[in-house]
């Protein structure tokens, strides 16, 4: 990628007139990106879920008393890791972590590292409720479906033989707390205050400006992520039409879901991009999928206008 403040004369294999359209181009994604990034994040929180589905041992109360004390209490150790349970109930644990991973990313987009993730603080309480109904229904599943019908217990039984004690299997919040999901909060701050000991205004500033130029960069990234599931979408859709016996339905519902989420996490409020999640919505995710099947021209038309969308999508930049 090309510096903005690399001489052009460094640049081989190209002519006078390239390098002049060059610089014009450049000049004109600059002042088409500026964004005042202080006034966006006062909008938005940081979110970020962690998932437990523990691997390991898990001992009783009862049993880590006795292993601090005389060190002999390793055999009342069971295994609840994922890895050693049925199939089917495998299956079922990560449906449901997935499902709550895919509940966050799909109201929030990516920012900076460390799994963090931004989204309208307007929107937290809704997501933060969804997630707890969620892990919830997990905790549920793993109690009712394991703990309850003796899958760990039958485990320890062949694993420990005559080793095993009932009296020192676990309780249940001893293995319920290695299941479960915390959804992270916390607001992004503005620059406006910023107060560190020992340095002098000159420093601050220059942490401040930098900081802003990050969030700037991570805030058009984060945009440019709605741009890109968009494109990913209706390319989709397009080389569907290209394929005899394609089905519809589904991939038409998910992509009216995608541009309703476009619209609600647009951060940087940019019209365009509104303006064609909504043809999208009109024009193709409203199609009726039964009817593309049966009719050539709808079909021919379906291909015709993602095309078209997918040449202005490619005009979208931040």
């Amino acid at each position: 990628m090309i510096d903005n403040n690399e001489e052009l004369s460094y640049i081989p294999n190209i002519t006078m007139s390239d390098k002049l359209n060059l610089k014009i181009q450049k000049k004109k994604e600059v002042n088409m990106s500026k964004i005042d990034a202080s006034s966006v994040i006062k909008k938005l929180v940081k979110t970020r879920i962690r998932v437990s589905s523990f691997n390991g041992n898990v001992k009783s109360t009862d049993g880590q008393y006795e292993l601090a004390n005389s060190n002999n209490a390793d055999a009342d150790s069971i295994n609840v890791g994922v890895s050693m349970f049925p199939k089917s109930v495998q299956q079922q644990i990560r449906e449901h972590s997935i499902g709550i991973r895919k509940a966050v990313a799909k109201a929030s987009l990516p920012f900076q590292d460390g799994g963090y993730r931004i989204m309208p603080a307007k929107d937290y309480p809704a997501l933060n409720k969804e997630v707890q109904k969620r892990v919830e229904a997990f905790r549920s599943y793993v109690y009712d479906e394991i703990y309850m019908n003796d899958v760990l217990k039958e485990m320890a039984q062949r694993r420990l033989g005559d080793l095993f004690r009932y009296d020192s299997f676990p309780e249940k919040e001893d293995i319920m707390d290695r299941y479960s999901a915390v959804l992270f909060f916390e607001p992004i701050t503005d620059m406006t205050d910023l107060r560190i000991e020992g340095l002098t205004d000159a420093e601050l500033e220059t942490i401040k400006a930098e900081t802003i130029r990050e969030y700037e960069a991570n805030l058009k990234s984060a945009q440019g992520e709605l741009v890109a599931n968009l494109k990913k979408s209706v390319e989709g859709i397009l080389k569907k039409t290209e394929t005899e016996g394609s089905r519809y339905k589904r991939a038409l519902q998910n992509l009216s879901e995608l541009t309703d989420s476009v619209v609600s996490l647009n951060i940087l409020e940019d019209k365009n991009l509104n303006d064609i999640a909504k043809k999208i919505k009109k024009e193709i995710a409203s199609t009726d999928g039964n009817l593309i099947k049966e009719s050539k021209t709808a079909k021919s038309k379906l291909k015709s206008k993602s095309k078209e969308i997918l040449e202005t999508l490619d005009e979208i930049t931040f």
